[in-house]
């Protein structure tokens, strides 16, 4: 997140970028830290998180989220899950 360096920029108008680009995040996590679960199938972390299963399997892919897999279906440790939630841009791509 940018800041803009507007020396005139009041609090008001930093609680407003910090409402605007983090707190979508920050509900995402707090949804995963506060039901005490320790891990998520793909599926289950797509519905808490409104990312889709598509977008979750090309981000294991890619290797920013990392699975675990005591059994042969991959699962997201939620500490994982909160380090790749909060990893994401808080900005709309450019398109």
């Amino acid at each position: 997140m940018t800041l803009p360096t507007n020396p005139t920029i009041d609090a008001d108008q930093i609680a407003a970028l910090v409402a605007q680009k983090l707190l979508p995040s920050l509900d995402k996590v707090s949804t995963l830290l506060d039901d005490g679960k320790m891990s998520y199938s793909v599926r289950r972390l797509a519905e808490l998180t409104d990312v889709s299963r598509t977008e979750l399997y090309e981000a294991i892919k890619r290797g920013d989220l990392v699975p675990s897999y005591p059994t042969s279906n991959a699962v997201i440790l939620r500490d994982e899950a909160v380090r790749w939630l909060m990893s994401l841009p808080n900005e709309e791509p450019k398109r």
